[in-house]
């Protein structure tokens, strides 16, 4: 605003002295005329000076640059912006501090008003910082984005100081007791390179001892980061899984003992004898309709709500048949309902369920972790058996170690057979923006996330108040669900309200056409077995050779075009087979032969 009240003043001045006055155009006008280049003008200004009457001081040029101004700098203090000092190019920069007047009181002795500190950060490491995605060239703080920059940002509101962040890279680093060395961020904080460290940074006894931590501002734990159960390949008798196998068993006692129960008591009771000729008033025996096998075909029909030809009659029997059909329409029903969802709703299937699984490499899932961090420490330096096992485990492949834990993400996106442990915040970032993926059990531990700085440094208590005034007031919960559930988050959410079902394919029901192919199978086999018994046994009561009697019969079965049959067969047939020269005339019926061949034995 002084800048521009000040080119106003030269402006007007240089209008003045050389009473300038510009000439209308006309628009329409085709003439040629046009308004000088102003080079009058610009010139007469670049020789101007003027020292009364400005803001920003003396004005003048050389050539097209603007001299003789000179900056006041000022500083913030806690009366407000004092003037301390002046600027030109002459005298660059001269000190001009008040004296002060009041002593500062003692609770402004530590003030971080006007401290400027240097903040290191892991880039690139989502959600906690990263380079701002855009189309300009950014620099300096502007550059960087995430929930550790926010979280500075409030502090530095709250405090009053000033940062520059300094990208430290992914070694967090540590403190070896036995050299004595420190390495990653605790040695550029240990060797004042910088005053803060704001991470995913864990608070470690081990740390402790070269750096200071401020109060946890996350709290979090290890954890197991895996691929989501894929969907169980379709099993080739998927339609029994309605039915587990105990449930299979008991059903089929269930039905063989109810099929001799009612073949008992149709024998015990006297109204299921009946007499087989209906026309004789007073037979002489009396028959039975409830035999072996047909008690087995009644049970089966009713079961496959088919029915058959057999009516029990007696009280008894129509008892024990309501409840059969009482049974088999509840567990119809049943199976019907399960069939449905067993066939259209997924069944994932897992191969871990919890640490113990993965230490035991169930399924042959393998695993690691970070290279280095408090996650590697945890296993390194822990008395839990499981936790002993597992460290082995990765020291003897350091191959599953990565030096990031994105890197470790993505080998867990690649593969089935492999698990990442590290922090459970970290997992709940990646698996709200990869939907493959999920955490498995419980955290191993319990730890926070601090901000690290030089040791017995004195503002710590300051940040520390800072952070529980943030806590209260609940800036630190806004800023997670910023960053882990709203920035680049809801994709697995629309994906899972899709509700469409997939459509059965032949591996869902290529059981049920198994059974069909191999009943009709054994039915055929079972046919045609009968059937050449029945040829043997005629072939035989006729003296006649079984090849001979073989082949009658299939000409008469492949006869397709006559669907009737003769019900007396000629014995010549037969007779020719076993001696051309002798010819027999008499004709016997099938019923005949039958009979003889029933009193034959």
């Amino acid at each position: 605003m002084a800048l521009t009240y000040d080119a106003v003043q030269v402006f007007a001045e240089t209008t003045r002295s050389l009473i300038y006055r510009p000439q209308p155009l006309n628009c329409s006008d085709s003439s040629d005329l046009v308004q000088p280049d102003g080079s009058t003008f610009r010139n007469y200004m670049r020789s101007i000076n003027i020292r009364e009457n400005t803001i920003t001081g003396q004005i003048y040029f050389e050539g097209n640059i603007r001299k003789g101004y000179i900056l006041d700098v000022v500083e913030l203090q806690s009366s407000g912006l004092v003037k301390i000092g002046t600027w030109d190019e002459r005298n660059n920069f001269t000190l001009q501090r008040p004296p002060q007047i009041e002593l500062p009181s003692e609770g402004d002795a530590d003030s971080l008003v006007n401290q400027t500190f240097r903040v290191l950060i892991s880039v690139p490491n989502k959600p906690y910082a990263s380079l701002v995605e855009s189309h300009k060239k950014l620099i300096g703080n502007n550059q960087y984005e995430g929930y550790s920059i926010d979280l500075i940002k409030e502090l530095a509101a709250k405090l009053g100081f000033n940062y520059t962040f300094i990208n430290g890279g992914s070694d967090y680093g540590g403190f070896n007791k036995t050299t004595n060395l420190t390495s990653g961020m605790m040695k550029e904080i240990n060797e004042g390179r910088a005053e803060l460290a704001i991470t995913d940074l864990t608070i470690t006894s081990e740390r402790e001892e070269i750096i200071d931590f401020s109060i946890p501002f996350m709290n979090l734990g290890i954890a197991i980061l895996y691929i989501k159960p894929q969907k169980a390949p379709p099993e080739l008798f998927s339609f029994m899984d309605p039915f587990s196998g105990e449930v299979w068993i008991y059903l089929g006692l269930v039905y063989i003992g109810v099929s001799f129960c009612f073949f008992i008591l149709g024998r015990l009771s006297p109204t299921e004898w009946d007499n087989p000729y209906p026309c004789i008033e007073e037979p002489e025996e009396l028959e039975n309709q409830f035999t072996l096998n047909n008690s087995f075909w009644f049970t089966t029909g009713a079961f496959l709500q088919q029915g058959s030809e057999i009516a029990p009659k007696s009280l008894s029997t129509r008892t024990l048949a309501s409840i059969w059909w009482f049974f088999t329409l509840i567990i119809l029903s049943s199976y019907t309902a399960n069939l449905a969802a067993f066939l259209t709703i997924e069944n994932p299937v897992g191969l871990i369920d919890n640490v113990e699984d993965l230490a035991e490499n169930k399924g042959g899932v393998e695993y690691g972790a970070k290279l280095t961090g408090s996650t590697r420490n945890f296993f390194a330096t822990s008395d839990h058996e499981v936790y002993k096992k597992m460290n082995e485990f990765m020291i003897k492949n350091p191959h599953l170690l990565f030096k990031t834990n994105q890197e470790g993400v993505e080998r867990v996106k690649s593969s089935t057979t492999y698990a990442f442990l590290m922090e459970s915040t970290s997992i709940e970032y990646n698996i709200v923006r990869e939907c493959n993926l999920m955490k498995i059990g419980e955290p191993l531990d319990e730890k926070g996330y601090g901000i690290a700085m030089v040791k017995n440094w004195p503002y710590r208590d300051k940040f520390n108040n800072a952070l529980l005034e943030l806590q209260e007031q609940g800036v630190l919960s806004r800023l997670k669900n910023k960053w882990w559930n709203e920035v680049g988050a809801g994709v697995c959410n629309k994906k899972s309200n899709s509700g469409e079902v997939e459509a059965l394919d032949l591996s869902n029901l290529g059981g049920v056409y198994l059974v069909l192919g191999v009943g009709s199978g054994i039915s055929l086999v079972y046919g045609v077995i009968m059937w050449c018994i029945h040829v043997a046994r005629k072939a035989s009561y006729y003296e006649a050779p079984f090849i001979a009697a073989f082949w009658e019969e299939c000409r008469i079965a492949v006869d397709f075009s006559n669907n009737e049959r003769l019900l007396k067969t000629p014995q010549s047939v037969y007779s020719r087979s076993r001696n051309s020269l002798v010819s027999i005339d008499s004709i016997e019926t099938d019923s005949e032969f039958e009979d003889n061949l029933d009193s034959d034995g």
